[in-house]
């Protein structure tokens, strides 16, 4: 969102240094404070056939320590009750956020860092490890927090309703981890709804009917 990122390297192959995103994340957390609070909504029109997404903070809130934060974290004008979410902003408009979103790819990337490796393929070097700017290894916890964990056992595990087996290694998850399985939920729905926009590009085949 504007200048602010949220691990773009983490759309691809484990990055080897660490991605850049406590910006971003500093901004999400207000907009979230502000979500709880019923402080903002979001709402669709066109503007001589563009389509454009709003997002409305209402009046009351418009100037709340949240509402000032998130303004200043994304560099835009504090006070407004209407910030448009676009791809191309337009020139010294300062109610305009930039938004650019991941592909279902980049999605996957992102996601898959949330899976917790086995510790014996770690030191066998089968797995990139991603490292600070002074070296220490970078703890990808602090990008995914709990939207997804995958957990990793060498035995089967008896209750989890989601689990694979991978290369000697069941990796699951746990039955009550409640925001995992939603996010698990939502990215299949994404996936299901990539899928259906597939094109047919087989040749057509007419029969000559009454020959």
């Amino acid at each position: 969102m504007n200048s602010q990122k949220n691990a773009p390297s983490a759309s691809g192959p484990t990055p080897s240094l660490a991605p850049q995103f406590k910006g971003f994340a500093s901004a999400v957390k207000f907009l979230r404070e502000l979500q709880i609070q019923g402080a903002i909504s979001l709402s669709y029109y066109e503007s001589n056939g563009v389509p454009k997404l709003l997002l409305h903070i209402n009046e009351e809130d418009k100037n709340r320590e949240e509402a000032k934060q998130l303004a200043l974290a994304l560099n835009v004008e504090p006070g407004k009750t209407r910030y448009v979410l676009t791809f191309s902003p337009a020139f010294n408009e300062t109610n305009q956020i930039r938004v650019v979103t991941r592909s279902l790819l980049g999605i996957m990337f992102y996601l898959s860092q949330a899976v917790e490796v086995p510790s014996q393929d770690v030191l066998l070097g089968k797995v990139t490890q991603t490292k600070t700017s002074a070296g220490n290894i970078f703890d990808w916890k602090e990008v995914t927090g709990d939207l997804l964990r995958i957990r990793s056992l060498p035995g089967k595990p008896e209750t989890s309703p989601m689990v694979i087996f991978y290369r000697g290694t069941w990796f699951y998850i746990d039955d009550s981890d409640l925001s995992s399985k939603s996010t698990f939920s939502l990215l299949a729905q994404i996936f299901s709804l990539q899928a259906g926009k597939i094109k047919d590009n087989a040749p057509l085949l007419t029969l000559p009917i009454g020959q």
